[in-house]
């Protein structure tokens, strides 16, 4: 290895001869600058740094250069840990990790069960000061979220570690830019929804069997029958052996008593489970998705919830439904909204209560004060008795209109001390994207305090635990579905929804939340703007393709099932309009917003090489490139004797014209 140190004042010259390795420039504060060799006719050195001569004609200028060696003079970090988390990917439910010894090899191969092809890694690296780049990007750990269908190549450095690329076009002109030098680490993900294995692998999705004790099927939204429930994953997700449950109808348009109607339903068990590997929990729901075209309806609202920052996001799981050994048709899996750990958890839910606002009367309503809002009490269920409980009914009901009391009369930003502004945002963005009707009855809008009894007062819009929106719930009637037509992706494009479809429904209550509050006013326009720009929108739209890929074999199962719901819709026209449906949708609802000015998190550039045709106080390095037989005189003669270098215009080899004073 040789080595020149920069410290003399004195300038030498190097003359290369050009190989496949590298040439690199070691400076202060960690700074290496790496050039090809193959690139470089000589160096000239001196104290404050080096020039280097390219073969193009270029000099490159590398500034406080203290050492060149033709050996990386760092050893190069790898990765000390690497997995994908399922708390910061909404689509996997088992985190995957890349065993230690995978991390000293340059490839790293890891098998992932979840639908869609967007991972946020975790990882530790074996340098402290070391950076890992995808591009000229900084990656996150538990942050940047990479669309990993091909091969991922990270570069693994030191922040101020650079790499000159030199970029020749077909007319033999060249362009040059840096970028990130490190070690290269490859990752390359196999999504095991792509091949599906097991028994019932044909269809792609999860099989689920369920076979009740009397072998009929629930005809009661409120008495359960017992059976057993046998899940086979697919090789997807984790199988789940043969285990006693509880199942019943569930419902309101969607139920019928029919046993030939594709009804949903709700399942119970006796303890905690975790079907396909999702958090544990009794209470799980079977949705029958009955309306033709809404297959994907539920799938892409509660992505787009989780994109969001949504409270507590369902998570939607196609899935093959045999009952009593009869094909009932493609469902969805998910978790049963309430105040329970595998939808809303709760470190004490002793004060804590869930509200849903909905017009249908198979619970008991009552019409909350302000707004006449037809409400029930989702959570707690006060037949149960529950000692640990310490509200009552009427704790609820007062907690839950003085906050909308707040909202209606209280000054302009009094009531977002009673709301929780960003999930109140996340939320209304969410409804707003895919233009769910659901809210103009309302209908299926769930929210939930942690605390009830620790409310504010009347107009101050104070109080320490607010009350939040969410989870999402029942999408079907959204993405352009009208009554009466199941023609999805198709409508509602360009319609406004706070003006077109909610406008003053329920006495302006939407209305109120979205306006009146400045503060709510710029915190939607900067999730809106976040979203449009920072990956979430394609995020989105590849989910539609993905889930559909994932689940096309099983939709087109379900026109052979033997409800009387059999959907022969084209989900493969339909997944594609849902595509151009939700870019052209975000692209009009972002139009339409008030502008307001962004933080914005400034990305990393590519450093821009410092080149020059004649560095200004360094006669030498002219005349060492005279020496190199690099400058001709204008009669094209080449100038072989360095002292003949005089003041005046000259021509170098790549054509060009310099003043040498």
């Amino acid at each position: 290895m040789k080595r020149v140190a920069l410290w003399s004042i004195v300038l030498c010259f190097v003359s290369i001869v050009r190989s496949q390795g590298f040439l690199y420039f070691d400076g202060p504060c960690d700074t290496l600058t790496v050039v090809p060799s193959e690139y470089v006719v000589g160096y000239s050195v001196c104290a404050d740094g080096a020039y280097v001569m390219l073969s193009t004609g270029k000099t490159l200028v590398v500034p406080d250069a203290a050492e060149v060696t033709d050996e990386c003079p760092y050893e190069l970090p790898r990765f000390a840990a690497y997995r994908f988390s399922k708390k910061c990917n909404d689509q996997l439910f088992q985190s995957v990790t890349a065993p230690a010894e995978a991390l000293l090899l340059d490839t790293v191969r890891l098998s992932v069960g979840q639908i869609g092809k967007y991972l946020t890694a975790s990882f530790l690296l074996t340098d402290d000061a070391a950076v890992a780049r995808v591009g000229s990007v900084c990656q996150v750990s538990d942050t940047t979220r990479q669309r990993m269908a091909t091969p991922l190549t990270y570069t693994i450095g030191r922040k101020n570690w650079r790499l000159l690329q030199v970029l020749q076009d077909a007319a033999g002109g060249a362009s040059y830019r840096y970028v990130p030098f490190g070690r290269q680490v490859t990752v390359c993900v196999d999504f095991l929804t792509d091949h599906p294995t097991g028994t019932h692998r044909l269809y792609r999705v999860p099989h689920i069997n369920i076979t009740t004790d009397s072998g009929s099927l629930p005809t009661s939204r409120t008495d359960y029958l017992s059976g057993t429930i046998t899940i086979d994953g697919c090789g997807v997700y984790p199988d789940l052996p043969a285990t006693s449950l509880l199942i019943k109808g569930r419902g309101n348009t969607s139920w019928s008593s029919s046993t030939s109607s594709k009804n949903s339903y709700h399942i119970k068990f006796s303890e905690k489970q975790k079907p396909l590997g999702m958090t544990a929990g009794k209470h799980w729901v079977l949705l029958g998705n009955k309306q033709a075209g809404s297959m994907l309806c539920n799938a892409l609202a509660q992505k787009a919830a989780a994109l969001a920052g949504c409270a507590s996001v369902c998570h939607i799981v196609p899935v093959e439904l045999y009952m009593n050994g009869t094909y009932r048709g493609s469902y969805n899996l998910t978790e049963k909204v309430g105040l329970s750990n595998n939808s809303v958890s709760l470190d004490d839910e002793s004060c804590a209560a869930m509200l849903e606002l909905d017009t249908y009367p198979n619970e008991p309503i009552w019409w909350s004060k302000t707004y006449n809002i037809a409400t029930k009490i989702h959570d707690p269920d006060f037949d149960d008795d529950d000692p640990s409980l310490l509200i009552t009914k009427e704790d609820i009901m007062a907690d839950w209109d003085d906050a909308a009391y707040t909202l209606r009369y209280g000054g302009r930003e009094d009531y977002t001390g009673r709301f929780d502004v960003n999930r109140l945002v996340s939320f209304l963005f969410t409804n707003e994207l895919c233009c769910n009707t659901e809210l103009q009855h309302a209908k299926s809008v769930f929210l939930y305090s942690e605390n009830v009894l620790d409310k504010g007062f009347s107009l101050t819009g104070i109080d320490e635990t607010p009350w939040i929106f969410g989870p999402m719930w029942d999408c079907d009637w959204s993405f352009g579905y009208q009554m009466g037509s199941s023609n999805y992706f198709v409508n509602a494009i360009d319609d406004g929804y706070y003006s077109d479809w909610l406008g003053f429904e329920l006495n302006g209550f939407w209305y109120h939340l979205r306006y009146k509050s400045s503060a709510v006013d710029r915190a939607y326009y900067s999730l809106w703007h976040h979203f449009m720009n920072d990956g979430r929108l394609q995020e989105l739209i590849d989910y539609a393709a993905d889930y559909y890929a994932y689940a096309a074999s099983s939709f087109k199962h379900n026109s052979y099932n033997v409800t009387d719901e059999r959907d022969g819709q084209d989900y493969a026209v339909l997944s594609k309009r849902a595509a151009s449906w939700l870019r052209e949708r975000a692209d009009y609802v972002f139009g339409t917003l008030k502008p307001y000015d962004i933080d914005e998190k400034p990305q990393e550039q590519e450093p821009v090489p410092c080149m020059t045709d004649t560095p200004d106080g360094l006669p030498d390095v002219r005349l060492e490139m005279a020496s190199q037989q690099l400058l001709y005189d204008l009669s094209g003669r080449r100038i072989r004797d360095a002292h003949a270098v005089r003041p005046g215009i000259y021509i170098t080899a790549d054509g060009r014209k310099v003043r040498l004073p």
